[in-house]
């Protein structure tokens, strides 16, 4: 993603440092879809996912995980590639052989998994 520093480090400073760079988590994910879509509030990115009212505030408190579908839309608002954050949503709500399997994929494709779950545990802190 190539983008202005100075448009996304109050989200970058949020995010967790690894090795000299920044990996984003869920969160940050939510913040930059709204801040390129230039959307306000929350509720008016639920409006545009098509949520009802309080679908965004849920997610932000770790009330379940997005669909694919959603989260491929907040990539695609935020102007992300999608690959890594359905990979790291898939690996978070599987269990068992699958969620090896899609480990396993990450791995193989060399893809830098963004945090589902670090996103879902300072959200309900």
């Amino acid at each position: 993603m190539i983008c202005d520093l100075r448009e996304i480090a109050p989200i970058l400073a949020r995010s967790t440092p690894i090795k000299g760079r920044y990996r984003m988590d869920f969160l940050d994910l939510l913040d930059l879809a709204r801040h390129r879509a230039k959307l306000d509030t929350d509720a008016a990115l639920t409006r545009r996912l098509g949520r009802s009212h309080n679908f965004i505030s849920g997610l932000r408190k770790g009330y379940g995980l997005p669909s694919d579908e959603v989260t491929a839309a907040l990539c695609e608002l935020a102007g992300v590639d999608p690959l890594p954050w359905l990979l790291a949503l898939n690996i978070e709500r599987t269990r068992g052989p699958a969620q090896t399997t899609y480990s396993g994929l990450a791995q193989h494709l060399g893809v830098s998994l963004p945090k589902y779950r670090r996103a879902m545990v300072n959200a309900a802190e």
